[in-house]
C-alpha cells in the first residue's frame, strides 16, 4: 500500500516532482514496480472538505488540486511497466476506487451519496473507462461504528454459493472476494468443504471471477484449493471473468491446475454444456 499525489489516464504515478519542488523517489520506484500486487491510496483532490451522511458521503467544499491529470508531471510509478509485468493495480480514494486495465484506469467502485459526473468525473481531466455495473463502496465504510468483518464472514456460504438441483449445477459468486493470505484461503476452504459435502455426490459448477482478488502471497494455497476441489466435487467445472486483464494476467495458472476461464457467464455455461457431452 502506497501513498499517491498524481495520476493520470495511463495509469502512471507521480510522487516525487511538483512544479521547482523535487521531492526525489527513493525507494518508491523499486518497490512499486516489483510488487505484483499495489494499492495506491490518497484523497480524490486536495485539501476537500467531506461529511458522512447516512451511510454515504457529502462533498461540503471540492478540494483546491486535481490529482487525476491528463499526464503527470514526473513519472515515478509506470501503468505501461505494470501492464507489461502482469502486476495487479488498484487506485483507492475516499470517493471513489480504480484499477488498472489494459487500456488505462477503470472506474470500479464509486462513494454512496456522490453523484458520478459532479463528484467524481467533473473532478478529473480524463475519462476514465467505467465499470458495468459501476459497484458502490461498502455503506459500512461511511459510518461510525464497526465494520463487523467478523459476522460477515460467516454468511459466505449462504450468500455466495447456490445449488440447482434440475441441472445438477453449484453456481459460486467469488464476484468482488478478495484473499490476502494464505490464512483466509484455509478459511474459504474450510468453508467450503462442508458445503460441497453435504451435497453427497459429485456435481458441475460455474464459478463468477469477477472483481476478485487473491494477494500473490496466497495464490499458490489458493491454486492448490481450486485443483484439489476440481477433482473431488466436481464433475466439470467452467470459471469466469469479464475483466480480461484478470484473464490474461491468471488464465495460465487456471489451466495449469486443469481449469478454463472463460470471457462471460454465457459462454461459461456453453462450455460446461459441451464438457457434459
Amino acid at each position: 500500500f502506497l501513498g499517491m499525489a498524481e495520476c493520470d489516464r495511463h495509469g502512471n504515478v507521480n510522487v516525487s516532482k511538483f512544479g521547482s519542488r523535487l521531492a526525489g523517489a527513493g525507494g518508491f520506484i523499486n518497490i512499486s514496480q516489483n510488487a505484483a500486487f499495489v494499492c495506491f491510496m490518497g484523497t480524490f483532490t486536495s485539501k476537500c472538505r467531506l461529511q458522512l451522511c447516512d451511510g454515504g458521503l457529502k462533498v461540503l467544499q471540492e478540494g483546491s488540486g486535481r490529482k487525476f491529470v491528463d499526464s503527470v508531471e514526473q513519472i515515478t510509478f509506470s501503468g505501461d511497466n505494470a501492464r507489461k509485468n502482469g502486476q495487479t493495480v488498484y487506485y483507492v480514494t475516499e470517493r471513489a476506487v480504480f484499477r488498472l486495465v489494459e487500456d488505462g484506469l477503470e472506474l470500479i467502485e464509486i462513494a454512496p451519496g456522490l453523484d458520478l459526473e459532479r463528484d467524481v468525473l467533473a473532478q478529473m481531466d480524463f475519462r476514465p473507462r467505467i465499470a458495468e455495473p459501476l459497484a458502490l463502496m461498502d455503506t459500512r465504510l461511511f459510518q461510525e461504528a464497526a465494520l463487523g468483518l467478523d459476522s460477515r464472514s460467516s454468511e459466505l456460504i449462504s450468500e455466495r454459493l447456490h445449488y440447482d438441483a434440475d441441472t445438477e449445477t453449484v453456481f459460486v459468486n467469488f464476484e468482488g472476494l478478495r484473499l490476502d493470505s494464505v490464512a483466509e484461503v484455509e478459511q474459504l476452504a474450510a468453508q467450503l468443504d462442508p458445503y460441497f459435502q453435504q451435497l453427497g455426490k459429485k456435481v458441475k459448477a460455474v464459478v463468477n471471477y469477477d472483481n476478485f482478488v487473491v494477494a500473490p502471497v496466497a495464490e499458490a494455497a489458493y491454486f492448490a484449493m481450486v485443483e484439489r476441489n476440481t477433482q473431488k466435487y466436481f464433475t466439470s467445472a467452467v470459471r469466469y471473468s469479464t475483466d480480461a486483464f484478470f484473464r490474461r494476467r491468471v488464465g495460465r495458472k487456471f489451466a495449469a491446475v486443469k481449469s478454463e476461464l472463460q470471457s462471460s457467464y454465457d459462454e461459461a455455461v456453453k462450455r460446461l454444456r459441451s464438457l457434459s457431452t
